[in-house]
């Protein structure tokens, strides 16, 4: 069992000094996001993630909220890696 502490959104925008708009998700009132990960011995691949229409105004939003999933996922003892070229995926993987 992992022994790892729960943060909220704010509380992850606040500890990387981001705006919360960094972290932000288009999820429908109610779902839940904020969960630890116990992730040791898998590899996580974020493919081709969408990005959000403010990310338009500043990608800063989009590369911070990457990262704050990197170190949720590293922190939970997975190893992290965005793929957003799918045409290469098969050397990819």
């Amino acid at each position: 069992m992992v022994d790892e502490q729960v943060f909220t959104l704010d509380e992850v925008a606040e500890h990387f000094k981001v705006p919360a708009e960094a972290v932000k998700e288009e999820i429908a009132k109610g779902y839940i996001r904020d969960i630890p990960l116990d992730l040791k011995g898998f590899d996580v691949v974020a493919l081709n993630v969408t990005k959000l229409r403010s990310d338009n105004f500043d990608p800063r939003l989009y590369l911070s909220r990457l990262d704050v999933w990197r170190e949720k996922v590293e922190k939970g003892g997975g190893h992290w890696r965005v793929i957003n070229d799918l045409d290469h995926l098969d050397g990819l993987l």
